[in-house]
């Protein structure tokens, strides 16, 4: 952790949590051995991601990392969330496993 989100705790629990929110969502979902079940939580799994990436903005707007380190993190992210819809929209149509 850096230093600098020492002042704002907040902040830093929001990313921890929403961050680790996105994999425990995937790896529930995966978990349910059904499809349609784990694309609801791979669509949860996104909006925890979408909040890291405005928790970075915002870490950003205070100073704590720079536009260079957001936009590194921020394109897992992005990258993270356009697997999951692929992966989604191909659950919705999967079988149950027999």
């Amino acid at each position: 952790m850096r230093s600098s989100f020492a002042s704002h705790p907040w902040l830093r629990s929001q990313l921890q949590r929403s961050a680790a929110s996105a994999c425990s969502n995937i790896a529930e979902g995966f978990s349910r051995f059904n499809p349609k079940e784990f694309a609801r939580f791979l669509n949860i799994s996104n909006g925890s991601l979408s909040e890291v990436l405005d928790h970075l903005d915002t870490a950003v707007s205070l100073g704590l990392v720079s536009t260079d380190e957001q936009a590194s993190m921020a394109s897992l992210a992005r990258r993270s969330r356009a697997a999951s819809a692929k992966l989604i929209r191909y659950l919705r149509t999967a079988k149950l496993p027999s």
